[in-house]
């Protein structure tokens, strides 16, 4: 299933007179960059590859030392950041706009840059389609992407507005087509493999919120469901909200004993469901929270849609935040990787190829992006990939920081005026010994659930219109979800609407150790030992099995109909979110504060000291790191237009009072400079 990769060759006259002038190291990275590979178009094993880690594993896992004393820093940036993802990119360029001149370097151990806001690109038939390997969407941005998130979204181009509108996220698509979601019973779990449509359920973020075009009504829908008669009998009156389960306790007894319960433990314990009854809605948040509902707290899951709140009488209690119960539209073609290329454009503009308008969202989203002027000594903002940084602390002499890095196998060291480690907060205390103990449990307790995104290109998608669904959940299956991907046009990037052409299937799979008593953290650690042993063939026998059992009745036959795998592989993926399950979620709140901390000229951001696995979070984590480091405010938003003015009215300015060479003794005319014209 692999693509074929561009080759071209660097070395040649102009590339060898041009290293000659370079350093040593950046002759060697000129000579790297010669391959000219293009990482979003790269198929099979993604997501964090076992070259990735290997260099962090050695570290954190199998103790490796590694002796930074003895090397000299052959390079020295004003600031260092760890990590390419979301919130490393942000922090980077957030003291690149307070400080335009500042020397500014970015290592990451990926091959690409956005860490889990990833691309992937593929081409069937000539046809470019393009899709996300991780983080997807802006949740809610009206309500998340505020103050100085909304003035980076704002300078940096990004309009989230635009996609309410038909033309963009093309909201009645499948509506039109008759498509519904539906729910995958397999015979393993169920006694046999059934795929019914019209799912009643709305569950979590939603493209369709509030709504939920071809849903059948809950009797209608269950009659069909391969259920026991008692597990039906006791769905449809949970659904119905008829009876209290708890009727002898008050809301605050009610809300008191649910914090310790599971939503499958309530299930079980409280409404007294059969298995295959509880079986139903076993694994369907994986999609949003990487574990089934053993592992999820019941308050939670009834504020993302799960009956139980309207019997008890909570549906007040659990309704969370209306605001951020926005439809869930606001997605570019490649999820949030569009936010990592805005970020990298606007530091280092020459990255971008060809002639499409580069300026605006929309000409990023087929703006093919130059991996070599990445790392290019000219460049003020430099991204050094496949670089797994090993030790950061602050210089014992002549202030700064020392980061220390691994590539193609070598140690090496930069001297850094300031550093932020924007990696997985496990990971931090390992980078940075100097670490308080205290916040160094905190940030090894952040354990991030696994996760996999799979992306498959399909020569045709027309089995999804004759089943009549879009997206399924198989929550007894390997793949929780199963669903044709999110329908965006943006600038010249049509989506394939056409069912009979080529298209994109997205599928998730959480490999977390359900139903086995963990906590979720335990579940993680289980899910990760067993999913980095899986080969990318376990991966493609699930995904040719999942898809024909599924599709089948629609005429789906996987060896014809695929063209192209690429799983997205997150080891580690979503950030911890504490829970009233498994922690003292009030007293965590000034630890986890402390843990943001500072230490000398080195800062801490992204969503894990954030305890929060979004997008804005992580980007709102570099900000205040930034901050903290300059002990400066952002600058205020200034619209591009009127830059551009301040700048024409800068030079009408200076050109009238220089003096006329012609005339130098003379006294410069007065002059009252007007609104220029342009």
């Amino acid at each position: 299933m692999s693509s074929d990769t561009t080759r071209r060759d660097f070395m040649n006259g102009a590339a060898l007179s041009i290293a000659a002038a370079l350093t040593p190291f950046d002759q060697l990275m000129a000579q790297a960059q010669r391959t000219g590979v293009y990482p979003p178009a790269l198929q099979g094993l993604r997501g964090s590859t076992d070259a990735s880690f290997k260099v962090i594993h050695s570290l954190a896992i199998e103790g490796q030392k590694f002796d930074i004393d003895t090397l000299v820093a052959d390079e020295t940036f004003d600031l260092v950041v760890v990590g390419a993802g979301l919130a490393g990119l942000t922090a980077a360029w957030a003291f690149h706009e307070r400080r335009p001149h500042a020397r500014i370097l970015i290592l990451d151990n990926n091959d690409d840059f956005g860490g889990h806001a990833r691309r992937n690109e593929t081409s069937i038939g000539g046809r470019q389609i393009v899709s996300y390997g991780g983080s997807e969407s802006l949740v809610a941005p009206a309500a998340k992407f505020t103050g100085e998130l909304d003035r980076i979204l704002r300078t940096l181009q990004i309009a989230p507005n635009r996609f309410e509108s038909e033309d963009v996220f093309h909201r009645t698509l499948y509506p039109g087509m008759k498509l519904s979601r539906s729910v995958f019973f397999n015979r393993e779990a169920f006694g046999q493999d059934k795929l019914v449509t019209g799912d009643p359920l709305l569950l979590g973020y939603d493209e369709f919120a509030p709504n939920n075009p071809g849903a059948r009504p809950v009797e209608a829908f269950l009659a069909d469901c391969p259920v026991s008669a008692g597990g039906r009998a006791g769905l449809v009156e949970l659904f119905a909200g008829t009876r209290d389960y708890l009727g002898n306790m008050t809301a605050e007894q009610k809300i008191e004993r649910l914090k310790k319960l599971s939503y499958r433990a309530f299930l079980t314990e409280v409404v007294k469901l059969p298995k295959d009854a509880c079986d139903f809605f076993q694994g369907r948040p994986a999609d949003n929270w990487g574990y089934g509902i053993d592992a999820l707290g019941t308050i939670e899951m009834m504020g993302e849609g799960y009956p139980g709140a309207k019997a008890l009488g909570l549906e007040e209690q659990t309704a969370g935040n209306a605001a951020e119960k926005a439809a869930y539209i606001h997605h570019f073609p490649d999820g949030n990787a569009t936010i990592a290329r805005a970020l990298v454009r606007a530091m280092n503009p020459r990255v971008v190829k060809g002639t499409l308008p580069r300026s605006t969202m929309e000409g990023l989203i087929r703006a093919e992006f130059d991996y070599g002027r990445l790392d290019r000594a000219e460049e003020r903002v430099r991204i050094r990939l496949e670089a797994t940084v090993v030790r950061v602390r602050n210089a014992a002499t002549g202030g700064g920081v020392d980061v220390a890095y691994v590539k193609d196998g070598k140690l090496r060291r930069v001297k850094a005026g300031q550093t932020v480690i924007a990696t997985y907060a496990s990971a931090m205390p390992h980078l940075c010994p100097e670490v308080p103990k205290a916040s160094a449990e905190l940030m090894r307790g952040n354990v991030k659930a696994p996760l996999v995104y799979t992306k498959v290109a399909v020569r045709s998608w027309e089995s999804f219109v004759k089943l009549g669904t879009h997206k399924i959940a198989a929550p007894m299956g390997f793949h929780s979800t199963v669903k044709l991907d999110y329908p965006v046009s943006l600038g010249r990037y049509k989506f394939p609407r056409d069912p009979k052409g080529p298209g994109m299937l997205h599928l998730v799979h959480a490999p977390a150790e359900a139903n086995t008593g963990l906590d979720a953290r335990d579940q993680a650690r289980a899910g990760r030992a067993r999913l980095l042993g899986m080969t990318f063939a376990d991966f493609e026998k699930h995904i040719r099995s999942d898809l024909d059992r599924m599709l089948l009745a629609g005429g789906f036959d996987a060896g014809r109909h695929i063209a192209g795998i690429t799983v997205n592989r997150w080891s580690h993926g979503y950030s911890y979110t504490p829970s009233t399950l498994y922690d003292d979620v009030e007293a965590l709140e000034e630890p986890q504060a402390a843990m943001k901390a500072k230490i000398g000229n080195i800062a801490f951001a992204n969503s894990d000291t954030g305890w929060d696995a979004y997008a804005h979070t992580a980007m709102a984590e570099a900000v205040r790191a930034i901050g903290e480091l300059t002990g400066e405010k952002p600058p205020p938003y200034r619209p591009r237009w009127q830059e551009r003015f301040s700048q024409v009215v800068k030079r009408a300015t200076d050109a009238a009072k220089a003096p006329d060479p012609k005339q130098s003794d003379a006294k410069p005319p007065e002059t009252k400079a007007g609104a220029p014209k342009e």
